[in-house]
């Protein structure tokens, strides 16, 4: 069945409506998660790979800690939440299940989330919502949650100069553009976004200032770890080498 577009999803967690669902499952087998080695273009191994793994399976294994229900311009996300919801999962629903759903208001479907038996109801009542397919896992905050890492160790917390040791293949637009006048502005920006084909590293500036020659500069720390990467794949080819006067 068909999926709905990454856009749409995009356009759902940019914008939408959020409505949520807080309630503690007391499943031990979410503990599993807690440490989970994000790996871009598969997910967490063994566990919730990207485009295969079916809200009706994960949430069987791993209950719902917190849930919410995202509609907006005519898409529905399924997006289930763990650690003070440090680690959430987006699974857009297919068209059988939005289809289905025409008319069953957001909050009825939060409820039926609250519970495992509330949980086994809807999925009865409407199968088609069980095979929405995994698009997005995005790991967020500084709580200490969630205490799982990227494949090349990069954790929630970590520094600028962490991030650039332990993966430089992450490159900012500033470095994929080859544009000075680009990095320039990114170096005074308190946001900053590194990437590489299927992952995306945000860093944020959390009050933290340093001085530099030129001007203030911000000292960043990853907040956001999302997989994967809105960006296609010709948007990570190297910029061209500058031609040089012999």
């Amino acid at each position: 069945m068909k999926i709905v577009s990454r856009l749409l999803v995009s356009g759902a967690l940019a914008s939408g409506l959020v409505l949520s669902a807080c309630f503690p499952t007391g499943n031990p087998s979410a503990e599993a998660l807690r440490k989970a080695t994000l790996t871009p273009n598969v997910g967490i191994e063994g566990q919730a790979i990207l485009a295969e793994t079916s809200l009706g399976d994960f949430v069987g294994a791993f209950g719902a800690e917190n849930f919410e229900f995202i509609t907006s311009g005519g898409a529905f996300v399924f997006a289930p939440a763990y650690f003070s919801k440090e680690l959430k999962f987006f699974f857009p629903a297919t068209t059988d299940c939005q289809a289905a759903l025409s008319g069953v208001a957001a909050e009825a479907v939060n409820e039926s989330f609250a519970t495992g038996k509330g949980r086994d109801e809807f999925f009865a009542a409407y199968p088609a919502c069980a095979n929405a397919r995994l698009q997005r896992i995005a790991a967020q905050g500084r709580l200490g949650q969630f205490q799982g890492q990227t494949e090349t160790g990069i954790a929630l917390g970590d520094s600028e100069v962490d991030v650039n040791g332990k993966d430089p293949a992450l490159r900012s637009m500033a470095a994929m553009s080859g544009d000075e006048e680009i990095a320039a502005i990114e170096a005074r920006m308190p946001r900053s976004m590194l990437e590489k084909p299927g992952i995306s590293v945000w860093l944020t500036a959390a009050g933290l200032r340093k001085e530099q020659k030129g001007g203030d500069t911000f000292r960043l720390s990853v907040e956001e770890i999302v997989l994967p990467s809105n960006r296609g794949a010709d948007y990570f080819r190297a910029p061209p080498v500058p031609a040089t006067t012999p």
